[in-house]
């Protein structure tokens, strides 16, 4: 594959790739997320996301314990 075709295939795709890290205590973990979707319109309210974490995955035991995480754009 050359990298004009990789470019657009990425450029098509409707939900952004973003990278999710978090952390709890002194773990710590980041992964790769292919459905990152906003649920909420801003003002009055907060920025919400939908995030979906695999429950076998290490993460999801740091976000459930953290209750937080980060999107990395």
């Amino acid at each position: 594959m050359n990298d004009a075709f990789v470019r657009e295939v990425l450029f098509s795709l409707w939900s952004p790739i973003v990278a999710v890290t978090v952390r709890s205590g002194p773990q710590s973990n980041a992964f790769i997320a292919s459905s990152v979707t906003c649920c909420s319109f801003g003002p009055p309210n907060p920025l919400r996301v939908t995030l979906q974490v695999l429950k076998l995955n290490y993460s999801y035991n740091l976000v459930q314990e953290s209750q937080s995480f980060a999107i990395n754009l």
